[in-house]
């Protein structure tokens, strides 16, 4: 019998194949100490932090720097359902990031709600 991957096996081969020197255990206990969100369910994988858009990639890449005034939620790892993690954040900002290949994406929160949220 073939089990589907979890949302938490998704992330954890993600994270070995993009070569990340960040173990996963690591970047989950960045994301929890340091306020960011962590939410793992058999449904769900998502870790994000309050970041600043204009921060150089060296901070966005790091899991241990939260902005104190934040502009954007930049997700660091998502497997599962996007509308449930953005029903998920805590509070709104006005942005919204993640890595996708070799580029730093942002995008207006409402852009992101408007293609995802249902």
């Amino acid at each position: 019998m073939n089990k589907s991957p979890t949302p938490y096996d998704q992330a954890r081969e993600w994270q070995n194949h993009i070569g990340s020197s960040w173990h996963l255990a690591h970047v989950i206990a960045a994301h929890g100490d340091c306020g960011g969100q962590v939410h793992i369910t058999p449904e769900l994988f998502v870790l994000a932090r309050p970041v600043r858009r204009e921060w150089p990639d060296e901070r966005i890449c790091d899991p241990q720097e939260v902005a104190t005034e934040p502009d954007c939620w930049h997700v660091w790892l998502l497997a599962g359902d996007i509308a449930a993690a953005l029903r998920l954040l805590p509070y709104p900002l006005p942005f919204m990031s993640w890595h996708r290949g070799d580029r730093f994406r942002v995008y207006r929160i409402e852009d992101v709600l408007r293609r995802f949220a249902r």
